[in-house]
Parts: structure tokens; sequence; C-alpha cells
């Protein structure tokens, strides 16, 4: 969530990861998924802009949205419908799933 306290506790987690010898040495590839996020909010847009201050990069933005928690009621995901709405969930996915497909 973009608090202070969450971020705080956040960046703090960052630093101590980014020590790690394996990381150091690029042995793993870390990024950030900022989740539950509200892209018109202050609080959205502060906590995002801090992130990617961090040492790794933020590569989506999944927006809060009562839609993930009807849809796993049904238990389908974003990816199981077509709708203008849910297509706009599915952008937010874009980022991060083309992050992951170059990791192959």
């Amino acid at each position: 969530m973009p608090s202070v306290i969450d971020l705080e506790a956040t960046e703090a987690f960052f630093a101590e990861l980014a020590q790690l010898p394996a990381l150091k040495r690029k042995k793993f590839p870390i990024a950030i998924v900022a989740n539950r996020t509200k892209p018109w909010t202050n609080a959205t847009q502060m906590a995002v802009a801090r992130l990617k201050e961090s040492p790794f990069p933020v590569v989506a933005e999944l927006r809060d949205s009562q839609g993930y928690v009807l849809l796993a009621g049904l238990g389908k995901s974003v990816f199981d419908y077509h709708s203008e709405q849910t297509r706009s969930h599915q952008d937010d996915w874009a980022p991060l799933l083309k992050w992951l497909k170059k990791l192959d």
C-alpha cells in the first residue's frame, strides 16, 4: 500500500536485499510490482516515485480494483474476460509479462 510506513519498511528491505552477494553479482533478476495502486491519487504517485529510486526496476503498477475480487469469486482472472474494463486491467499486466518473457 502506498503509505509512508509501508514505504519506509520496503525501502529498508530493498537496501538489505541489494546487499546480498548473489544480487550484487546480478545472479537473480529482481523487479518491483506496485500492487493495489490508485494511480489518480497523490499517495500512489509519491509511492511509485519513491519506488523508482530503489535499486530495482518498477516493472508494473496493478490497480486496486473490485474487479479482481469479483472475478476471483467466480474462479476467473482478468484474462478470462474481454470486456473493455477487464482489458484495461490486462494492460496493467503487460509490462510485467513483457519483463518476465525477457527472462526466458
